[in-house]
């Protein structure tokens, strides 16, 4: 990786652990300095210094990657990159208390630096910066479960667990269902016969196989049970529109336009899954949703998340006439 750093190398992600907010400078640094375009901010630099005093893991991908260039007080321009908003487990826990606040933390990943100060030596760092901001953006995005939250990861995998127990113990039942067995009463006991040995051993494995299917079907229902409903709706978006989908709660004061994907879960915790484009999905709570809308699979809708935390709905119709209605007052003003 070019280093004009502090001579000590620039660590990068080793397969299995998170991304800090170094190791992912380095990495949308390596793509960005093998660029061609580079070579023309690689002309002008001074120096480029990855953060290292406060290096923390990234652990939620409630976030944005940001460069931004200025000046220095005494000589040259900087370009300052940093992350901003939600990038861990703390910074998720502080947005419920701080919810007039997008991105309530900010955490350095590098300073890049010229003596330059001419207007092209400004548009130079300015493009430099705009590529860093694309490259990251990308990479997160296709990368995307490498950030995301630890609760969410663990939930998502017993859901999981749960669907395939679930599938295992059905196949099994399938297979005792169909097997040629001695007929048994409407009790459920065998009928007064004597068996043969082997008999008694078959209705003896039968019973016992019975019993771990009913095992099985109650670890799947805990397991179920145990992962939250917004890591069940996680996985289900990600079944309905791929594994490289990136699935966000919706966010106070933002409008979100889509069609309803998918419905999970039971009354009062339903969760309503929104494809907002072809690799996103915001998942709403019902009960946010005023009592009167009624919200089902295939709507296309659009939803406003308020700051009381309620969300209203509009359908695509009643946007359009919204819209129709605000350009008729504008010409009306206007004459």
């Amino acid at each position: 990786m070019w280093n004009k750093n502090d001579g000590q190398p620039i660590k990068e992600r080793k397969e299995g652990e998170r991304h800090t907010n170094e190791t992912l400078m380095a990495e949308i640094f390596k793509i960005v300095e093998a660029m061609p375009d580079f070579e023309r901010a690689n002309a002008i630099l001074d120096y480029g210094l990855v953060e290292r005093s406060e290096t923390r893991e990234i652990t939620n991908y409630g976030f944005d990657f940001l460069a931004s260039p200025q000046f220095g007080s005494s000589e040259g321009i900087y370009l300052n990159c940093y992350i901003s908003g939600v990038y861990d487990e703390k910074g998720a826990d502080a947005q419920k208390s701080m919810s007039l606040f997008r991105n309530p933390f900010r955490l350095d990943a590098a300073t890049f630096k010229t003596l330059g100060t001419s207007l092209e030596d400004m548009k130079i760092m300015g493009e430099l910066g705009g590529t860093l901001q694309y490259v990251a953006n990308r990479y997160i995005n296709k990368n995307i479960e490498l950030f995301e939250p630890n609760i969410a990861r663990e939930d998502i995998l017993l859901y999981d667990e749960a669907q395939k127990a679930k599938a295992e113990a059905q196949r099994a039942a399938e297979l005792l269902a169909g097997a040629a067995l001695i007929p048994r009463g409407l009790d459920g006991n065998l009928p007064n016969a004597d068996l043969t040995p082997e008999q008694e051993a078959v209705m003896s494995s039968v019973d016992k196989a019975n019993a771990e299917v009913q095992d099985l079907r109650s670890s799947a229902s805990g397991k179920e049970a145990s992962a939250s409903n917004s890591a069940n709706a996680t996985a289900v978006a990600k079944q309905k529109m791929g594994l490289g989908t990136v699935v966000l709660s919706a966010q106070t004061g933002r409008t979100y336009s889509g069609r309803i994907v998918g419905i999970t879960g039971s009354h009062p915790d339903k969760i309503a899954i929104q494809r907002i484009s072809g690799n996103m999905a915001i998942l709403h709570r019902i009960k946010d949703i005023a009592a009167e809308t009624n919200i089902a699979v295939g709507d296309d809708v659009s939803i406003t998340k308020g700051r009381d935390g309620k969300s209203a709905v509009m359908t695509r119709e009643e946007m359009t006439k919204a819209r129709e209605s605000l350009e008729k007052n504008t010409e009306e003003r206007e004459l």
